[in-house]
């Protein structure tokens, strides 16, 4: 680390002796932020606030002189041992000697002046720097106070959330609150640290969380200390856990039902009653749109023509948008309305026999009773929206209509939910595709 540092600071150094040189009346010079700086790439003056605290370190370290500069710049660099590796202080800001005798001075962008004087090897990933923080007084913030803040930046206006993201971010939040406890560290900003953050890792495997919920969870605190912490409140001059990198393990394929499973699980409804007649509508609904389980559920009556098959329905992250049946899943339906209670206080299309709405736990026990009649025990209500993708990409359609038909914001996740359809997918189109024939 030390000697990518050094690399950088010598470019830094010759950025600064052309930009010298050029003369008052040559281009201004800006300088370059380091590989892995800042995350917006904007370089910050911290000429006014950064001296003090470079003294203040260089003052409690034995100084050793490493090397100094011949001709032009000069640089004062200080080291001492550690347990955890080497501690290096480079001191004042390097002195740019044009041709004409004039001095300039270059203000470093925020990740140099925080790469500079901090811990190299473990005992960098246990405690930040003072550099890091846009006042020091920001490394003692209460978290409890921090996650409240960031509840209400997440729920409410333009950086609003759907709840369940909500939910989700603020318990992952949670958990890692409660292994910072469990640690005995303190419960402020500071004790953010990638170290913290593998602790936690480590704690979660120890309980026997998959690796796609452990990598959900290190995602939901890396959005929290960039997006919030250093985006937003802009308490820091870098992300805290810059130097923790994005988790991708290898995800299990996709489950599917076969045509046989589908045609199984709507031929066991084979009762006349209400119960029977409304879940076989409700599970070919879910089979002939891939929605998610709560837009199905929340379908309302008024927004379905029963002529189209056309309705519009509200997905996650309010958003609405419209669908159509196919024709058997009309007939399922049609056959459903027929038996609605006339009386019904609810616009909602799902209802009970007495003709109040069908809550969450009421949808629950629909799939849970579908999953016993059929004998499909691997059977949920998104199994259906991962056979929608696959079913399309294996009657070839692309990446962007799939992410269409199933209201993905991004294709990336249109492609895992396709699977290993997009391989067949393949593998027919080199046949189409082949210049020989």
């Amino acid at each position: 680390m030390a000697a990518g540092r050094d690399g950088r600071l010598a470019n830094y150094r010759r950025l600064r002796v052309r930009a010298a040189a050029a003369g008052p009346a040559g281009p201004r010079s800006v300088a370059r932020p380091p590989a892995g700086g800042s995350a917006d790439g904007r370089v910050r003056d911290r000429s006014t606030r950064a001296p003090a605290r470079r003294a203040d370190a260089r003052s409690a370290l034995p100084t050793t002189p490493v090397a100094q500069a011949t001709a032009g710049p000069t640089l004062s660099v200080a080291t001492t041992d550690t347990s955890q590796g080497s501690i290096r202080v480079i001191a004042g800001e390097p002195d740019i000697v044009a041709p004409s005798g004039r001095v300039t001075r270059q203000p470093r962008s925020a990740a140099i002046a925080a790469d500079l004087a901090v811990q190299t090897g473990k005992e960098e990933d246990m405690r930040h720097s003072a550099q890091i923080w846009t006042d020091p007084a920001f490394a003692e913030e209460s978290l409890r106070r921090l996650r409240d803040e960031y509840k209400r930046h997440i729920s409410t206006g333009p950086n609003r959330r759907a709840a369940k993201t909500v939910r989700k971010y603020l318990q992952d939040l949670d958990d890692f609150l409660r292994s910072l406890d469990r640690h005995g560290l303190p419960l402020v900003l500071g004790s953010v640290t990638p170290d913290a953050l593998s602790q936690w890792t480590e704690d979660q495997e120890a309980r026997g969380n998959s690796p796609h919920s452990i990598t959900g969870r290190v995602i939901s605190l890396k959005v929290f200390a960039n997006s919030f912490i250093y985006k937003t409140l802009e308490l820091t001059t870098v992300d805290l856990l810059r130097k923790v990198g994005r988790p991708n393990p290898k995800l299990p394929p996709r489950e599917i039902l076969t045509q046989e499973e589908y045609d199984r699980v709507l031929a066991s409804y084979n009762l006349d009653t209400f119960e029977d007649v409304r879940d076989r509508a409700i599970m070919a609904t879910f089979a002939a749109t891939g929605l998610r389980l709560e837009a199905v559920r929340t379908l309302p009556l008024s927004s379905y023509d029963r002529v189209t098959g056309e309705f519009a329905a509200e997905e996650k992250g309010d958003v609405k948008r419209l669908g159509r049946l196919s024709p058997r899943a009309m007939k399922y339906l049609r056959e459903y309305l027929a038996r609605r209670p006339r009386n019904a206080l609810t616009d909602q299309l799902w209802v009970t026999g007495r003709g109040e709405p069908l809550s969450n736990g009421g949808f629950t026990m629909v799939i849970r009773r579908a999953r016993q009649r059929s004998g499909i025990t691997r059977m949920h209500a998104h199994l259906f929206r991962h056979g929608m993708a696959q079913h399309a990409a294996d009657n070839g359609a692309d990446i962007g209509t799939i992410q269409t038909l199933l209201g993905h914001r991004s294709p990336a996740m249109s492609r895992r939910y396709a699977g290993e359809a997009l391989n067949r997918q393949g593998a027919r189109l080199m046949v189409q595709f082949s210049p020989i024939g």
